[in-house]
């Protein structure tokens, strides 16, 4: 799964908040910086330099990704590239490169851990609400909806001239069908 630059942002804030030592502390820091330095070129290519701070590798390894046909274009398609290709990066790696790696993925293991407490928290607490619940809510909502709509058209058409109360009430009766379809074709949650 490809990450967008404001999710990538995002995952270092959420690591910045977990920092347990002073150390991990210092490393999310620095990563933010050197993203944050990045991405502030407004998708210039990037130097091996820049890539490496970012990504926790030397600027070496960044030039061999390259070698092999890494992009060069921003953060993310380079993270996309290594993720697709992590078996070919990890040959000739460093061990301060495969160090930093899995620290930078045990401080994600972390990031992720809290969030699943949190939803679990959150679950318990009646902050959330299953999907179900909410499927089933809306389709009654829309179902009273449609009801409270449908004699709409009648009424609309017993005000009108005698010629013209069959063409009302079709109009207003179609107009509703199309606006309360609109409202629940706008409402369905997509499939996960």
């Amino acid at each position: 799964m490809k990450k967008n630059a404001t999710s990538y942002a995002k995952e270092l804030n959420d690591l910045l908040l977990i920092a347990e030592t002073e150390s991990d502390l210092k490393f999310v820091q620095a990563l933010i910086a050197e993203y944050e330095k990045a991405t502030a070129d407004g998708g210039q290519v990037l130097s091996s330099e820049t890539v490496g701070k970012v990504l926790g590798v030397s600027d070496r390894t960044v030039r061999r990704w390259w070698e092999r046909g890494c992009p060069r274009d921003s953060i993310d398609t380079i993270r996309q590239w290594r993720l697709d290709n992590i078996k070919k990066a990890a040959e000739g790696a460093d061990a301060s490169e495969i160090t930093a790696e899995m620290r930078l993925h045990e401080m994600m293991d972390k990031a992720e851990s809290a969030r699943t407490r949190r939803l679990k928290n959150d679950l318990l607490e009646g902050r959330l609400v299953p999907r179900a619940e909410v499927e089933r809510d809306t389709a009654i909502c829309l179902a009273r909806l449609r009801n409270g709509l449908a004699p709409l058209g009648s009424m609309c058409a017993n005000i009108c001239p005698a010629e013209v109360k069959a063409v009302v009430a079709d109009l207003v009766d179609n107009a509703v069908k199309v606006r309360v379809k609109e409202v629940a074709d706008s409402m369905r949650l997509d499939e996960e």
